[in-house]
């Protein structure tokens, strides 16, 4: 699968996204903890708590179409799992044979 990163720090501290439910997102803290962090609409939801680097934000699920995620300080990376369409590979692949 492919994937999207977001950054979100003092600067820009909320992420709203419109994914499809089930899509697998994953919290990476950044150089040190990341205090006040908050989920909403995902399988394992925070209010308000640290997240330090560690393994502790990987791998949670979206419930709804329409998620956010809010941070007080620090620097998070958000990783958004895209699925690969088959028919998009092949069309690529297609076209990679075609032009050599």
């Amino acid at each position: 699968p492919g994937f999207e990163v977001h950054f979100l720090s003092g600067a820009l501290p909320l992420w709203q996204g419109r994914l499809p439910v089930g899509t697998t997102v994953s919290l990476f803290a950044l150089g040190g903890p990341v205090r006040g962090v908050s989920l909403s609409c995902f399988s394992y939801g925070l209010r308000g708590e640290t997240l330090r680097p560690s393994s502790r934000g990987l791998s949670n699920l979206t419930e709804r179409r329409s998620v956010e995620i809010r941070i007080a300080s620090g620097s998070l990376a958000v990783l958004v799992m895209r699925p690969v369409i088959p028919e998009r590979l092949s069309k690529t692949t297609t076209r990679k044979k075609m032009g050599s």
